[in-house]
């Protein structure tokens, strides 16, 4: 079984998505009761998803190819991909303003997408090795 971390869970489409696979999800479900109900094919090494569950978007990071890859949640149909940054990791998205944000490990830096077209919109230098992310849409802040 994949490590935990790697899992993300859409309540409002009621997915849990864990890199590359869709499991139908219900609230307090136990795991035995998760069905497989689509595959991603994804190449390389996808690591850590993101939704946006307003546009119905999956953003999938790629740690060796440093890329993120946008998916139709629905369809599974492979959209855009985008190079953000060697070692590519962290993946949260900003569902009010339609952002994502990656953090990349070997670059050092922190890259903004527009969540639409999946297009870079700034890479911001983090410091070493950036790991964790977590966005406060409150006051407009990425924590790295």
């Amino acid at each position: 079984m994949q490590n935990l971390a790697e899992n993300f869970i859409s309540k409002p489409l009621r997915w849990l998505f864990i890199v590359g696979l869709i499991y139908a999800w219900a609230p307090l479900a136990h795991a035995a009761n998760y069905v497989v109900t689509q595959n991603f094919s994804a190449d390389g090494s996808p690591h850590f998803p993101g939704v946006n569950g307003r546009t119905n978007r999956l953003y999938v990071s790629d740690t060796t190819a440093g890329t993120v890859t946008m998916f139709d949640a629905a369809t599974g149909a492979k959209l855009a991909e985008t190079a953000t940054g060697a070692g590519a990791h962290t993946v949260m998205v900003d569902e009010l303003n339609n952002l994502v944000y990656v953090t990349n490990r070997g670059a050092n830096t922190l890259s903004v997408l527009d969540g639409k077209t999946n297009n870079k919109l700034a890479d911001i230098a983090v410091g070493s090795l950036p790991h964790g992310l977590d966005l406060d849409l409150i006051n407009k802040r990425a924590y790295v």
